[in-house]
């Protein structure tokens, strides 16, 4: 209930800010046009026929006008910002979970997910060099985190990594070392990999979605 009222009461400021701006314009016009001139100065129009629309709008009702211009550009903001948040901290976790796993291959301390096939044995050396090789994830999942434009890189590494392991999974050779016992173990840590990765790119489609959105014009009131 405290989100709902916070929620209306940032309406009604806004909606006071908004009208405050509109009348003060209107009693301190100078020149170049009243209160409706300097609306469709703040107003993008991209066609003809949306400019028609828009000033037939704001010649009927100007302030109602632009309180939703200013209502809409604020709900499409919190639409990009809070899956590009989300991304964020899922790409932070991430390299938080990298980091675990090059130390857990490194020092060879075989946990579930840490250290996918636990149970099956390797030598000290092959472990190492895992743990090398996945400082590589940490790498690009921090440039990810810092910059979207590394995002598609990030997610392009780890739906490969899932198809890698359930290729292993299927795989002859680990059924022979196997010897008989079941690959569930490591079907479930995989799907919780592939769980991941698509929660991120559902994020990152939905990010970029919301923020095409929000550069289209304004719709007709």
């Amino acid at each position: 209930r405290s989100g709902v009222r916070f929620a209306a009461f940032g309406e009604v400021v806004t909606d006071f800010v908004v009208f405050a701006r509109f009348f003060i314009g209107f009693s301190h016009k100078k020149g170049g046009g009243g209160p409706q001139a300097r609306l469709s100065s703040r107003v993008p129009v991209t066609s003809a026929s949306h400019s028609r629309r828009c000033r037939a709008n704001l010649s009927e009702n100007p302030a109602r006008f632009l309180i939703t211009c200013t209502r809409r550009k604020a709900s499409m903001s919190g639409h990009i910002k809070t899956p590009q948040m989300a991304l964020r901290i899922l790409l932070w976790i991430g390299v938080a979970y990298f980091c675990c796993m090059s130390v857990a291959h490194f020092f060879g301390l075989k946990y579930p997910l840490l250290f996918i096939y636990y149970d099956v044995p390797f030598h000290a050396y092959q472990d190492k060099i895992i743990s090398f090789a996945v400082v590589s994830y940490v790498c690009l999942f921090v440039n990810a985190a810092r910059d979207r434009t590394a995002v598609p890189a990030a997610l392009t590494a780890l739906v490969v990594t899932v198809l890698g392991l359930s290729a292993v999974n299927f795989s002859d050779a680990l059924a022979d070392v196997l010897e008989g016992r079941s690959t569930f173990p490591y079907w479930l840590q995989t799907a919780f990999i592939a769980i991941y990765c698509l929660t991120m790119v559902a994020l990152h489609v939905k990010s970029r979605w919301a923020e095409q959105s929000s550069n289209a014009p304004v719709s007709e009131l």
